[in-house]
Order: structure tokens, then C-alpha cells, then sequence
């Protein structure tokens, strides 16, 4: 693992035996992925300084935020 002190490049993190074992058995393929990446690094360059809407990802309402925000603190 040659990326133990400092956080590793995609490249690395893709090569490494124990991820390319899991996303094998998930069905994921390194070159879709690395695809997908690089295409959600490119539209978030062109909306840089906007919300995050533009991910097509549900938003969270205030009341859930808020609910979430006061589980922070608490212990299980």
C-alpha cells in the first residue's frame, strides 16, 4: 500500500487488490467508474460556486437537516 501517509490518487486506489476484489464482486467496473468520475469532475467544475443541485440528488428538507443535526451529539 504505497499510499499509507498521504490520501491516495484514484489511480492508486483502483489498483489496489483488496478494492478491485470488492468492486468485482459488486459488478463494478473500474473503467465506468474512473468514466463517472471524470464526468461528474467536469460538471462540477462548470457549476462550481452553486448549490449542489445540479447532481440530480434528492435535497434534504430544512426539518430533515435540522433532525440530523441534533442526532450529531448523541451517543448509541
Amino acid at each position: 500500500m504505497p499510499w499509507y501517509r498521504s490520501e491516495p490518487t484514484l489511480g492508486e486506489m483502483l489498483s489496489d487488490p483488496i478494492v478491485r476484489a470488492l468492486m468485482a464482486a459488486d459488478g463494478v467496473s473500474p473503467e465506468e467508474l474512473r468514466a463517472n468520475l471524470s464526468n461528474i469532475a467536469g460538471r462540477r467544475e462548470q457549476h462550481r460556486g452553486r448549490d449542489a443541485s445540479w447532481l440530480g440528488l434528492p435535497q434534504p428538507s430544512a426539518a430533515a437537516l435540522m433532525e440530523r443535526g441534533s442526532d450529531c451529539g448523541s451517543s448509541a
